[in-house]
């Protein structure tokens, strides 16, 4: 497998998501290759993920992929900060996973948290509605991701209107259904 070329920085998410500009690169950075890992191929397909890497790392984006970028890092960063939320304030030592706390605060508890998760969780979705939505109506444009063997161009399919992830209530909710 390739080596992972970052999609996102950490500037993209003190830029866009409720992040301390302060934050310790180290504790965030783990997330972001896990989740683009995880589901930049859902979304893109193995290849077009693949050539946006691959060109990301070489600074030659194609004018196509410019304009899909945009996109892309806006549903990474809510998924990885959804991922990140959760795992904050925790630090592995060796003695086992600790409560990190400072001085002035105290952690956040899970029911604290609960409706932060929800949220960019919520804003996830909302981004890879509008990330699918580039896509199908583009789809000349990314013949990677149109002709796949994967068979996520069908996955994504409108099943309301377009809106694959509605915002709402949970039940209100139409998953992606990945292939």
């Amino acid at each position: 497998m390739a080596v992972t070329t970052p999609i996102l920085t950490i500037d993209d998410f003190t830029n866009k998501a409720d992040i301390s500009n302060n934050i310790k690169t180290s504790k965030l950075e783990p997330y972001i290759e896990v989740i683009q890992d995880q589901f930049g191929p859902k979304m893109l397909c193995e290849l077009l993920y693949q050539e946006l890497q691959d060109q990301i790392c070489t600074s030659t984006l194609s004018a196509v992929n410019t304009l899909l970028l945009p996109f892309v890092k806006n549903y990474l960063i809510y998924k990885t900060y959804a991922r990140y939320l959760v795992n904050a304030n925790i630090i592995a030592t060796p003695a086992g996973l600790r409560i990190q706390l400072d001085t002035t605060s105290v952690a956040a508890t899970s029911e604290d948290l609960a409706p932060i998760v929800s949220q960019a969780e919520t804003d996830a979705n909302s981004y890879q509605d509008k990330l699918a939505n580039f896509l199908i109506e583009n789809e000349t444009d990314y013949p990677l991701w149109k002709d796949s063997i994967c068979n996520c161009k069908k996955s994504l399919r409108a099943q309301k209107q377009n809106q694959f992830s509605l915002i709402g209530k949970k039940s209100d909710k139409v998953d992606l259904k990945w292939t």
